[in-house]
């Protein structure tokens, strides 16, 4: 029973991934490998603790890639691999993260991450909505100056979002007015993620009483 549900039930992904931690875990390879996958890991929940003592929440892609064919890349386990880069380090330090639609870049569908700290999933939820809404009036604005033309509306009226500036129109900082927050700002670049805004959400009191 035990041999057959190994052999038959799990896909060559699964076993290469048994066998690799298999032999991480090994007494002769422990300390080379494990351990010092611990002390990387201890590492990236401390940037991730500096990086909250100043922001709420961070952005970054959530895979390094658009979309790619179904099977394109089946062969190609690093490539595979590679894939889960920007979701690991969240895995890692065991903070909350959402994805969501990011627009498209080459006609395909991107994603977007946002991570914020240890409990503060409440607070993570209302900046992925923010964001959402700052996303669709932005892709609105578009489609309606691709319909009217940026020269002039109908009769000769400014088509919609004629005149507004780059501030008023700017998804961030209209995440920022619905979210609570004050608008992009520098962000640590670690692990290539971006602030989305200051800290300005409502935290909640059992996690930051002690700060």
């Amino acid at each position: 029973m035990y041999r057959k549900t190994r052999e038959e039930g799990f896909g060559d992904e699964a076993k290469r991934r048994i066998m690799l931690g298999t032999y991480a875990l090994s007494s002769g390879y422990y300390d080379a490998y494990y351990a010092q996958a611990q002390k990387v890991r201890t590492r990236i929940i401390e940037d991730f603790r500096a990086a909250y003592a100043r922001y709420d929440v961070l952005v970054s892609p959530t895979a390094p890639t658009v979309a790619f064919g179904i099977g394109e890349k089946i062969d190609d386990p690093l490539a595979m691999y590679y894939q889960d880069l920007c979701t690991i380090p969240v895995n890692l330090a065991g903070i909350p993260a959402i994805s969501i639609p990011g627009g498209l870049s080459d006609g395909l569908p991107v994603g977007v991450q946002l991570m914020s700290d240890h409990f503060t999933e409440g607070m993570l939820l209302r900046a992925a909505r923010a964001a959402e809404k700052a996303a669709e009036l932005r892709a609105r604005v578009r489609a309606s100056k691709a319909l009217l033309g940026r020269d002039g509306g109908v009769d000769g009226r400014a088509a919609p979002g004629e005149g507004r500036t780059a501030r008023d129109t700017e998804p961030s900082r209209g995440a920022g007015r619905d979210a609570g927050c004050s608008g992009p700002r520098t962000a640590p670049r670690s692990y290539g993620f971006q602030v989305l805004c200051r800290r300005r959400f409502s935290p909640l009191p059992s996690t930051r009483a002690a700060q």
